[in-house]
This record gives structure tokens, sequence and C-alpha cells, in this order.
């Protein structure tokens, strides 16, 4: 039995999703619904606990409005400061964290404060030493 859903996704991952369903299917029936059903039985599989189905929780998963906020903040440091990939071990100075989050988000010293401990709560930055944060 299938169900009909309507969700919101953000145009250009849904673009690509699409993209390299066709192409890995060479075939647009079905393609689509497939890999969607794969991708919700991965995450299923990954977020519960087998034996119970119950959620298995990861205190260190990102809120959605987090991890999105963090988006924005790597596409800034990436535009004005010239990161390429800002991927995980790459070591950012907190002058720059806090610039970006300032343009982001505001640029009250409690606005920053706040999206630097949720950065390091949630695990996208940790602190190494002196000025610096890394990637995590």
């Amino acid at each position: 039995m299938k169900k009909r859903v309507t969700v919101h996704i953000n145009v250009d991952l849904w673009n690509e999703f699409k993209r390299l369903a066709f192409a890995k299917h060479e075939s647009f029936h079905g393609s689509i619904s497939a890999e969607l059903e794969q991708a919700l039985q991965a995450w299923l599989a990954q977020h519960t606990q087998n034996h119970t189905k119950t959620l298995a929780v990861n205190a260190h998963n990102p809120q959605p409005r987090v991890y999105a906020i963090f988006q924005q903040v790597k596409e800034y440091l990436k535009r004005t400061f010239g990161y390429g990939a800002i991927v995980p071990g790459l070591q950012i100075p907190r002058k720059h964290l806090v610039e970006a989050i300032s343009a982001v988000r505001g640029s009250d010293e409690r606005t920053v404060n706040k999206w630097m401990k949720l950065f390091v709560q949630y695990k996208l930055v940790k602190w190494l030493a002196g000025e610096v944060y890394e990637v995590v």
C-alpha cells in the first residue's frame, strides 16, 4: 500500500535528489519513490532501536533550526573569507565565526554567544585552544 504525501524541501536539494535518482535507475517511473523509501528506511534504522522500534535519541544531533543557521554561517565563511569546502577538521578563528554569526543572526553579544554555545553543544564545532575552533 502506498501513501501520497506533500512536503516542503529545499529546491536545490530536491533537484539534486531527483537528478541522481533518475540517473541511478535510468528511468523516471518509480525512481523517486524507490529512493525516497530507501532514504526513509535508512533514517529509521539509524534513529530507532531495532528490537523495540523506539527512538534512539542522540543528544548531539542538532535541531533542524540550529543546523540551518550553521549552514548559513558556513556559506558566509565561504563567501567572505574564501574558505573552500568547510569540512570536519577545518580550523577557523573565533573572530571569523563571530563575524559570520553576526551577519547571519545579529551582532548582539548575547545572540553571538547563544549561537556559539549551540554550535558547540551540538558538536558542529569544537573549541581547540585560544581563539581557534574546529569544524566537527
